[in-house]
């Protein structure tokens, strides 16, 4: 188990990030972390003029002033959160003038034990078009936490758990990135959807595994034929009143997961509860 020594908050969407910020200070406090925040400046954007007389190319940096004026704002209030608190922290901010905001962003989070990021951009549904956040979990091999859209935040998070199971390579790597969670967690439910993992390893067997890392995990097994797993996961969360989800990140064929729908990016849009996800 690697503990979460580094806790980066990625500060994209200042709608979002006070709530990330009250899960990071929390969490920071819980696991003794270092917290970073981190702000990368969106580079300006040069378009070609296509008129006659006039410069050859247009930049076009609106979109950058605004983003610069929010983080801004975005480190006052983190500054304001980590004041007087038992911990270490910085504010890191990370300019993609000449490079790729992805690569950027990427390269902090291969730094880090635990990413706070935001969900899925609303209206986000196209086959060809994916999230920053989609880009960071499968491009930095680091467990990344999603806070939901929702104005309320669960009391706690991580007291009680859901955990998604279906004996894939992203499942175990999720279950495991969780540990640190799990070990705190006053309730952990392994939910296994259909057969009980695909991988022929029943959620019973996790949770002997997890038994031998102080973590007691009540497994269950639900059929349901035909179903949305994304919205059945939704489901339980309501009904196990949990506040967190952990699960794995697109286990099957990206292409394959937006046709049907897949779960992975039904819950990264729709999450109601902090979502823990790893690939």
């Amino acid at each position: 188990m690697m503990p979460f020594k580094t806790i980066l908050i990625h500060a994209a969407n200042e709608q979002r990030f006070q709530a990330q910020l009250a899960i990071g200070v929390e969490f920071a406090n819980r696991f003794q972390s270092h917290l970073i925040g981190l702000a990368v400046v969106p580079a300006a954007v040069t378009i070609p003029a296509g008129t006659p007389g006039t410069p050859k190319l247009f930049t076009v940096d609106k979109h950058r002033v605004s983003f610069i004026e929010g983080a801004r704002r975005m480190k006052i209030a983190f500054d304001h959160a980590v004041a007087g608190q038992p911990l270490d922290a910085e504010w890191i901010v990370a300019d993609a003038a000449r490079a790729d905001t992805d690569a950027v962003m990427i390269d902090h989070a291969r730094a880090a034990d635990l990413v706070i990021s935001v969900p899925i951009e609303a209206g986000l549904k196209k086959i060809k078009e994916s999230s920053l956040v989609e880009r960071v979990i499968l491009g930095s091999g680091r467990p990344v936490l999603v806070v939901p859209r929702a104005n309320s935040m669960p009391p706690t998070v991580g007291s009680r758990v859901l955990l998604a199971w279906n004996g894939t390579r992203e499942a175990t790597r999720a279950a495991f990135d969780a540990l640190p969670i799990l070990k705190t967690a006053r309730h952990v439910k392994v939910l296994a959807i259909g057969e009980g993992g695909r991988d022929n390893r029943p959620p019973e067997q996790l949770c002997r595994i997890l038994a031998r890392h102080d973590v007691r995990a009540r497994p269950e097994v639900i059929s349901l034929p035909g179903a949305d797993v994304g919205s059945a996961l939704i489901s339980a969360i309501k009904a196990e009143n949990a506040d967190m989800l952990v699960m794995g990140c697109y286990g099957r064929a990206r292409l394959y997961e937006y046709v049907l729908g897949g779960a992975s990016r039904h819950l990264l849009r729709e999450t109601p509860v902090p979502l823990l996800m790893s690939h």
